[in-house]
């Protein structure tokens, strides 16, 4: 039976305390058959932890695995202790709604991670459900925002089953948040949007279509992009470029590590089986490099020649408004940023390229090939950019002296 413990504080050996029962209640009746929102309700406070006979559920990585305890999870299968006696969850709170069915697995899982997104968020939403393609579940972590994020999202999940809407009561981190949509999916295809970005109606039907129609080790569909400023007017049509089908892994790694810029990809449909033999993102900066790298290491990548992704450019998009190296940190590590490191930024990511080569799961020949590539191609693209960069130095220098008189 899997139960909710009240815990007042009190620390107990495998349990991990949350905030508000009431919310986690709904959000465990939603991963069943209520309904896909979370809301919190006043009929319950106080600190909780959660267990179950197959180990401890939360965090919530778990969930991806927890099939098993489907049967437990109906409403009057879950037991909450308030303090002075077990309850059924309609004995709690009467106001949660249980004739809501929540959808059957979807095709594809959507996550949505955001913080403090309520000048675009409403649009980015809008845009998502209106796709002409509608079987799909939408997951989004907010990640403690403090601006009206979370009216806006429990606004679109009171009205739509597909949301299920999931709020972190302390900042994780950005790739933490990341991993968490995705943890909590079903999908047998997977795909980040960004609370800030823009959806054409027709983008996620084509990027299912071509993966269906792909051979199973095709790791990345995605496609090229409009860039948008802020108002939504097309600024340029960009893309990374990365798509390859060569049959060696380290030649794609090559293929893929040469032509990244625009990070496009990242937001591409995954095959959620080959997604989650990755580390998915690293609490670094740079780590969807990394990721991008292990998925091309995986399998092959595809780009549709269409622009199905509008990407805005703003002052607040995360590595505009986040050019220190300490501040870009504190993104990923919330409150350890701006600690000494001995390693930077670049050379943190290129190490952790370099342990994703060997420790992913190909061939010992592909992996002692790619980790070769890893180690190497970094170093060699840094010595050619330096070079570059010199160049154009001494090409300035000479160009700006005047010939002397005669």
């Amino acid at each position: 039976m899997l139960k909710c413990y009240n815990v007042k504080g009190v620390a107990l050996p495998g349990l991990v305390p949350m905030r508000s029962a009431a919310a986690f209640v709904i959000l465990i009746l939603s991963r069943s058959s209520a309904f896909a929102a979370v809301y919190h309700s006043d009929g319950l406070q106080g600190d909780v932890a959660i267990s179950s006979t197959a180990g401890p559920v939360w965090p919530m990585k778990k969930w991806a695995y927890y099939d098993e305890l489907k049967n437990e999870l109906k409403p009057g299968g879950l037991k909450v202790n308030t303090g002075q006696s077990w309850s059924t969850v309609a004995d709690v709170d009467c106001k949660i709604p249980m004739t809501r069915s929540r959808m059957a697995k979807p095709k594809v899982s959507l996550g949505l991670p955001v913080y403090n997104g309520e000048l675009y968020l409403h649009n980015a939403l809008t845009t998502l459900l209106e796709q002409d393609f509608e079987d799909f579940e939408l997951i989004i972590c907010d990640n403690a925002s403090t601006d009206a994020t979370p009216d806006i999202c429990r606004s679109f999940a009171g009205k739509d089953a597909r949301i299920l809407y999931v709020r972190n009561e302390r900042n994780i981190g950005l790739g933490a948040n990341h991993n968490r949509t995705f943890e909590l999916s079903r999908g047998q295809y997977f795909k980040w949007v960004a609370h800030d970005d823009d959806y054409p109606r027709a983008m996620l039907g084509r990027f299912v279509s071509v993966m269906d129609e792909s051979p199973p080790y095709v790791s990345v569909v995605y496609s090229l992009c409009e860039r948008i400023d802020e108002f939504g007017k097309v600024l340029t049509t960009d893309s990374d470029s990365i798509n390859s089908d060569d049959p060696f892994p380290h030649k794609r790694l090559v293929h893929m590590l040469w032509n990244v810029h625009l990070y496009n990809s990242v937001y591409g449909l995954f095959r959620s089986d080959l997604l989650r033999k990755t580390r998915l993102h690293g609490h670094y900066p740079g780590a969807d490099q990394v990721l991008l790298a292990e998925l091309a290491m995986l399998g092959s990548l595809v780009e549709i020649p269409e622009p199905l992704l509008r990407i805005r450019e703003h002052r607040g998009r995360t590595y505009n408004a986040n050019k220190d190296a300490g501040d870009l940190r504190e993104l990923f590590t919330p409150g350890m940023g701006h600690r000494f490191s001995l390693i930077g930024i670049k050379a943190r990511m290129e190490l952790e390229l370099i342990r994703s080569a060997m420790q992913l799961p190909i061939p010992l020949k592909d992996k002692l090939l790619c980790t070769t590539v890893a180690a190497i191609l970094p170093q060699w693209q840094s010595f050619k950019n330096f070079g570059g960069r010199q160049k154009r130095r001494l090409f300035a220098t000479f160009s700006s002296v005047k010939p002397a008189a005669s």
